[in-house]
């Protein structure tokens, strides 16, 4: 995964790539059509999708939009981000742009942690929606879990073991 951090200059996105937009929370995804334009699923008033935190707390349908990719990137920096090709099947590019152009103006239930933005471009592209942002949240969250149960776990033995000393 780039980070801004770690920003290299991308090749020129080809039509059916996937757009990574660097936000300052979070990544907004859209998908290249050519000419300049992505589409994207955003929220109904603006060209992003107001911040992932928001948004999943107030908005339970966002629309797809057909946008230019400088006006969706504003100031944020963006990168061509296929890395999921390394593990999925692209379909064939003009299945892609076909679906893509087919949504636009949809609206469509939103959830950040299983229909978000990057979700709705990588279903397009793979056939299979999937985010890299909730499975890293939720593979974060596991670890803690389990080093919290560890944790609670040894404090239990050793009570228990206190316990059976007395």
């Amino acid at each position: 995964m780039y980070t801004p951090s770690t920003f290299q200059s991308s090749p020129q996105p080809r039509p059916g790539d996937l757009i990574e937009i660097f936000r300052p929370a979070y990544q907004h995804w859209a998908i290249y059509i050519g000419n300049g334009y992505v589409i994207h699923l955003t929220s109904d008033g603006g060209s992003d999708e107001i911040s992932g935190i928001v948004m999943s707390s107030s908005t339970v349908v966002a629309v797809v939009k057909k946008e230019l990719l400088s006006a969706v990137a504003g100031d944020n920096k963006y990168c061509v981000n296929n890395t999921a090709d390394n593990k999925r099947n692209r379909l064939p590019v003009r299945q892609i742009l076909q679906n893509a152009e087919a949504k636009v103006g949809n609206r469509i239930r939103y959830s950040v942690t299983t229909a978000n933005c990057e979700h709705f471009v990588k279903g397009l592209r793979y056939g299979r929606a999937e985010s890299s942002q909730v499975e890293n949240v939720v593979v974060g969250t596991s670890v803690v879990g389990v080093a919290a149960a560890a944790i609670i776990g040894a404090i239990v033995t050793i009570i228990t073991s206190v316990n059976r000393q007395r």
